[in-house]
């Protein structure tokens, strides 16, 4: 697909970009399983087990019980092996959407970086990249059906995600893209931002 044919999809289909709010953190921060979730994964990003310090912390923690999310394996134990890039203990290995940078963009000489935010999305999509000025209209659409809200089905759900790929979630550019797009050139990324997942979806919240 030649770069023009390209623009053309993303202009004419929803299906080409996912465009459902990334607000987890903030909507459902008063719910005691994203608090749960929250404290287990902040208590892995603190304590590395691989250090002295973390595998003391995650000794005592076991021992007392001072952790969320029981039912899942502490760091102690080992969950995989001979994966080339996620650690054999055992980790949530999940972040927070809404707190990371996915999106890097050389401006002149601003050092520009974006989050998944919508605000954050309007304008990479439509002062850097161009492909879908229609960006605003799209996103409402895609709100119509309410799927965004994640409605309790009141039956019980398994999400089951891996964790043990390096998966793109953005990318780098040291240059603006819009000024490749703008000449029907490909404005691909110099380095591609990357978080562990299946190698499609990332294990994000």
């Amino acid at each position: 697909m030649n770069p023009k044919a390209m623009i053309q999809v993303f202009r004419t289909t929803l299906s080409f970009i996912d465009l459902f709010p990334k607000d987890t953190m903030t909507r459902f921060v008063n719910q005691p399983w994203l608090q749960e979730w929250a404290q287990r994964q902040g208590l892995e990003d603190q304590y590395d087990v691989n250090t002295p310090e973390g595998k003391a912390f995650w000794e005592q923690a076991v021992k007392n019980g001072n952790y969320t999310l029981k039912y899942y394996p502490t760091p102690l134990e080992q969950c995989t092996h001979g994966f080339k890039l996620r650690p054999d203990h055992c980790e949530l290995a999940s972040y927070n959407w809404s707190e990371v940078n996915a999106i890097y963009v050389q401006d002149g000489a601003n050092n520009l970086s974006f989050t998944s935010s919508y605000e954050d999305a309007l304008e990479v999509i439509t002062k850097y990249s161009g492909m879908m000025p229609d960006f605003a209209e799209f996103w409402n659409i895609s709100l119509q059906s309410n799927d965004y809200l994640l409605k309790n089905p009141e039956v019980p759900v398994t999400l089951i995600f891996g964790s043990h790929l390096n998966t793109q979630i953005g990318g780098v550019w040291d240059y603006v893209p819009k000024t490749k797009i703008d000449k029907q050139e490909y404005a691909a990324p110099n380095f591609d931002v990357n978080k562990l997942g299946d190698g499609s979806v990332t294990a994000a919240m």
